[in-house]
């Protein structure tokens, strides 16, 4: 989901979030960060949703929340303005992920590229 609130300078947000099969996740306190755009920006990002301390009985969910925020901030970093904002949260049911930028424009929508790209977009 992208969602844009057209005040202040954080136009567009990203947001997932993923519910447990088993739910009752240990809760944490939620992280805020600002991503660094060089070459360590996705690594840090898996990083900070690894190190939220969610618990094990979330190691599934914990998994696919490091992926979304791998695939968020290089979405922000490829088409956003900086500065890039990771936050994550983990209440007890649902880890959320959420990626914050400045750039004024919305995304538009594309269609996927060949199969025979490297970009993931096919």
């Amino acid at each position: 989901m992208c969602e844009s609130d057209g005040a202040g300078p954080w136009h567009n947000r990203w947001t997932a979030a993923m519910t447990p099969a088993r739910p009752a996740c240990a809760p944490a306190p939620a992280s805020r960060t600002f991503i660094d755009i060089d070459t360590r920006a996705v690594a840090a990002a898996r990083s900070l949703v690894r190190s939220m301390g969610c618990g094990q009985r979330c190691a599934a969910t914990i998994g696919s929340a490091e992926l979304v925020a791998s695939e968020l901030v290089t979405n922000a970093i490829r088409h956003g303005d900086p500065p890039v904002i990771l936050e994550v949260t983990c209440d007890g049911a649902t880890v959320q992920v959420q990626v914050s930028d400045t750039s004024p424009k919305l995304p538009t929508l594309r269609y996927a590229r060949p199969a025979t790209t490297n970009t993931g977009a096919g």
